[in-house]
């Protein structure tokens, strides 16, 4: 709820006179308008505890609007925002092109600043990120690919303090696959090192953020890809690959994955993921196909795996079949359907969600016990988060059980 609707609220309360019943009706329906604004858990808290206190409800009063009636309030808005979440995989993408894309600030957090005074001071810099941040409504992206920008985007990029939860120790700050506690703007720390090594220096001798010796307390507890962080620049090239397939990486990960879980198989066709770059949430790409071999790794049946990847139209187009290997379950089971929203394909298309369209191939049952070849999107254009209804397409044949990702570029 807006600030200016909690204020009516309160305006009301001060110009009327209620009766013990009327309070409780009243604050009933102040929770009820709450449910349908988007709103933070601690707006929510502070806007009720400010109507209580104008209406009197204290100590034991304060029974008769319980805690459970505000949680289930706060419940219900969160499923009103859940609603909210659009699967538009190409507007993803759109944003993290941004990083790329010539006479942007965006794009100066991920590459070297090649004019030693490009900024007059940090500040100068940050300022025009926060900008960039509103003009390109970065913040909705939580409503297209929450683990990306809640997980990666806005800790490393814009996140200035610790939230409310981290401030009460419920998660630690970090960002990415391993955590990493630095980003541009959270701690301070490139802030403060900057305004003595570039501020303060004259142009010719200011040294970058990049060149920043990261400080032992924040360096990852591990190497990564084989490499050790010593300097920002260092954690810009992590941020990096989480964001994008580069060059080979989308080729080198899926063959460790292969490794791990499908050495005993017949792998065909891997080689063609070489080459193979575009923008997505990388970590999530590959929990995703880790689960797909896994559920391949149980039928050891069928022991030929062909995997292709090409571009059509604009999409990376991923396909992994398993020959000869069919559900033959009915094609309205439950979990097919992910009418109860379990199940592996249930888990892969809330992983896959605003990254990529996702279908499977294969022969199911129809209502009658007759044989039928299906192909069943679970991700496409206008699915809604809450309520999947899978769209099913019935087809000539399948080679197998094959499964679908469809990346744009």
């Amino acid at each position: 709820m807006k600030k200016d609707k909690l204020q009516f609220i309160a305006n009301i309360i001060e110009k009327n006179k209620f009766t013990a019943n009327q309070k409780e009706r009243f604050v009933k329906l102040a929770l009820e308008e709450l449910k349908h604004n988007e709103v933070s858990d601690n707006a929510i808290l502070k806007g009720i505890e400010e109507i209580k206190e104008k209406l009197g409800i204290t100590g034991d009063n304060s029974s008769r609007i319980n805690e459970t009636k505000i949680k289930s309030s706060k419940n219900q808005i969160i499923q009103t925002q859940e609603r909210r979440k659009i699967h538009d995989p190409t507007r993803v993408v759109n944003w993290l092109k941004l990083f790329t894309q010539d006479n942007t600030h965006i794009k100066f957090s991920n590459h070297p600043w090649d004019d030693l005074d490009k900024y007059e001071n940090i500040k100068v810099f940050f300022d025009e990120l926060n900008s960039e941040y509103k003009e390109g409504r970065w913040h909705d992206m939580q409503y297209y690919s929450p683990d990306l920008y809640w997980s990666k985007i806005y800790p490393f990029l814009f996140q200035k303090e610790l939230t409310k939860i981290q401030e009460d120790g419920k998660i630690k700050y970090g960002w990415g696959k391993y955590k990493i506690k630095i980003g541009w703007q959270y701690p301070k720390t490139i802030k403060v090192w900057s305004n003595t090594n570039y501020d303060a220096k004259p142009n010719n001798q200011k040294i970058t953020p990049y060149e920043m010796k990261i400080p032992d307390k924040l360096l990852p507890e591990e190497i990564i890809d084989g490499k050790t962080i010593q300097y920002f620049e260092d954690v810009v090239d992590v941020f990096k690959k989480e964001i994008e397939f580069r060059d080979n990486d989308l080729y080198y990960s899926i063959m460790k994955i292969k490794k791990k879980e499908l050495n005993e198989f017949s792998v065909k066709g891997i080689e063609s993921l070489k080459g193979h770059c575009f923008f997505t949430n990388t970590e999530c790409v590959l929990k995703a196909i880790e689960r797909i071999f896994k559920m391949i790794k149980k039928r050891t049946s069928a022991s030929i795996i062909n995997i292709s990847a090409q571009v059509e139209d604009k999409l990376v187009i991923i396909n992994i079949c398993q020959d000869k290997s069919y559900s033959d379950k009915p094609i309205n089971h439950p979990k097919i359907l992910l009418e109860k929203g379990s199940g592996d394909f249930s888990i892969i298309t809330k992983i896959l969600f605003g990254l990529c369209d996702f279908s499977i191939e294969s022969r199911f049952k129809d209502k009658e016990n007759n044989t039928v070849y299906a192909q069943i999107d679970y991700l496409f254009e206008g699915i809604n988060h809450t309520d999947y209804n899978p769209r099913i397409n019935i087809i000539d044949a399948s080679a197998g059980f094959k499964y679908i990702l469809r990346f744009p570029l």
